[in-house]
């Protein structure tokens, strides 16, 4: 076990920073099981122009209020940088789940209570800034998020 670097008493280890992995796609963001609840990682990740986030969660959701605040936040990440989002759970006991999120927010797949690997077509081309929410960031403004 790691020490505990606060969040409930979870023991964790702290990465050392915040970035993408390059494939022969194009850059692909991994915010690792509930990163997807700060949208600080996910924009951190959007700097590197990322074609796709793939968030892997460590377990299934434990009840129907935490799908519904996680898929929402999912949704949120996807239309406030402009990508697309897909994250997928195990089942451990709890509530199996896959889902992805086109950039535009639109819901393009979701399986809840089902097992196996589900297809889905991607267009990365639809990772193209359309509305331009990113551009009109000023991030001058944003020097309280270190704190």
């Amino acid at each position: 076990m790691y020490p505990d670097k606060g969040g409930k008493g979870k023991k964790k280890r702290q990465g050392e920073k915040i970035g993408c992995v390059n494939t022969k796609f194009g850059q692909v963001g991994i915010p690792i099981c509930y990163e997807m609840h700060f949208p600080e990682v996910a924009r951190i990740m959007c700097l590197y122009n990322p074609v796709l986030l793939i968030n892997i969660i460590g377990t299934g959701m434990y009840h129907e209020l935490q799908l519904d605040q996680w898929t929402s936040l999912a949704k949120a990440r996807a239309i406030e940088n402009e990508v697309s989002v897909i994250g997928c759970s195990h089942f451990a006991g709890e509530i199996p789940l896959a889902y992805a999120y086109d950039p535009s927010g639109r819901c393009v797949l979701w399986k809840q209570n089902q097992y196996g690997g589900f297809p889905l077509e991607i267009d990365l081309e639809k990772s193209k800034k359309i509305i331009g929410y990113f551009d009109d960031r000023t991030p001058n403004l944003f020097f309280r998020l270190a704190e």
